[in-house]
């Protein structure tokens, strides 16, 4: 059975809306990945409300996909979980690429399509049978 390095928490590298990424002692090509239970609305922080089990949701469901990817043959920077709120990840570079899944027109969609016709919460298209 292989051993696992031990990973030693650093300084706070940086820290988001959601996640606070610390560096690894001794090891400049990982870093932490831990996340915050924080719940935010509308990018505005009076908004910002905490869910208890929001970070260990957030880090399970996060490492889950990773592993998926990972065992599919798809490089992703995820290493490893852990702990319930925190990753290991490679130290790279990130694509600032948000993508943003939902049933309803709510929101920032309505705001750039202000044409397209639909009240918030209603479906924004219809699904067809075959």
């Amino acid at each position: 059975m292989k051993r696992r390095k031990i990973v030693e928490k650093g300084a706070v590298l940086t820290e988001g809306k959601t996640k606070r990424l610390y560096e690894v002692k001794n090891d400049e090509h990982l870093l932490i990945v831990e996340s915050k239970n924080d719940i935010t609305k509308n990018d505005n922080p009076d908004e910002t409300r905490l869910m208890d089990s929001k970070a260990e949701l957030s880090t399970t469901t996060t490492s889950i996909v990773f592993e998926l990817l990972k065992k599919a043959g798809i490089p992703v920077a995820y290493e490893r979980q852990l702990s319930k709120t925190e990753f290991l990840a490679v130290n790279c570079k990130m694509i600032m690429l948000e993508i943003i899944i939902r049933r309803y027109a709510v929101g920032s969609y309505l705001d750039r399509y202000p044409n397209f016709g639909k009240e918030e919460g209603e479906v924004p298209y219809r699904f067809h049978r075959l």
